[in-house]
C-alpha cells in the first residue's frame, strides 16, 4: 500500500511540474486582504473526508469578522455547488478577538482570518475529479469597510487512496483549536474585555 501511494505522490509531483499547480492551493488579491483556499488532502478516496480552509491574509491594520460581528460588521458568508455524492458542513469559525472599534465593541480577526468547512465524499461518488465551486464574500475594515468577494474552484484528484497534502500541517492545527469550542448548546456572554462559553461543566474565556 505504501509503493501505491508512493507511486500516487510522484505522479502528482510530476502534474504539479510539468502543469500549473493552483487547484489544491487557490489565490485571489483583493484590494485590502489575500483569499487563500487550502485543503488538507492532495486526493481523496470515495467515501473518505477533508478539510477545506479559507485564510484571509489581511493588510496591516484591517480586519474582518468572527460569525457574531458584535455592535458592527458582517460575518462571512460562504456558498457552495458541489458534484452529487459530495455534502459540505456549515462554515465554522475560530475563537475571535475583541476589537474595540471607536465606541463600539465587535469580534473578528487582525492579520489572519481562517475558516473551515468539512467535505465528506459518498461511496458512490466515481468521478475522476472532485470539481467544487466556493463563493466566499467577506468584509474588511480599517477607518472604512470594504466588501470583498472570491469565486474559487477546487479540482480535487480522486484516487484509490486518500492522501495528506503538504498544507495539512496548516490545517488540523486550526481544526483541533475549534474542535476545543463545546459543540453542545452552551451560554455566550460578550462583554468589553471577553467572551465567555460556559456550560455546567466548561467554563472558557476567549481573550
Amino acid at each position: 500500500m505504501k509503493i501505491a501511494q508512493k507511486i500516487i505522490a510522484s505522479l502528482l509531483l510530476f502534474f504539479c511540474i510539468s502543469l500549473p499547480c493552483s487547484a489544491l492551493h487557490l489565490t485571489e488579491q483583493k484590494s485590502h486582504s489575500t483569499l487563500h483556499l487550502l485543503t488538507d488532502v492532495d486526493t481523496i478516496k470515495s467515501g473518505d473526508s477533508f478539510w477545506v480552509m479559507f485564510h484571509v491574509a489581511l493588510k496591516p491594520g484591517w480586519y474582518t469578522y468572527w460569525e457574531n460581528p458584535g455592535e458592527a460588521g458582517l460575518a462571512p458568508k460562504l456558498e457552495t455547488e458541489l458534484p452529487s455524492g459530495v455534502k459540505a458542513a456549515p462554515l465554522q469559525f475560530l475563537p475571535p478577538s475583541i476589537l474595540h472599534v471607536a465606541d463600539m465593541v465587535e469580534y473578528g480577526y487582525q492579520n489572519d482570518a481562517y475558516y473551515l468547512i468539512h467535505v465528506q465524499t459518498q461511496k458512490s461518488f466515481k468521478q475522476n475529479t472532485l470539481n467544487a465551486t466556493f463563493t466566499f464574500n467577506w468584509v474588511v475594515c480599517e477607518d472604512v469597510c470594504v466588501p470583498q468577494s472570491s469565486v474559487l474552484q477546487l479540482a480535487l484528484p480522486q484516487g484509490p487512496h486518500t492522501l495528506q497534502s503538504p498544507e495539512s500541517d496548516l490545517i488540523l492545527p486550526k481544526v483541533n483549536a475549534w474542535q476545543d469550542i463545546p459543540s453542545y448548546p452552551v451560554e455566550i456572554k460578550t462583554t468589553e474585555h471577553q467572551i465567555a462559553i460556559t456550560d455546567p461543566t466548561h467554563a472558557k474565556s476567549l481573550k
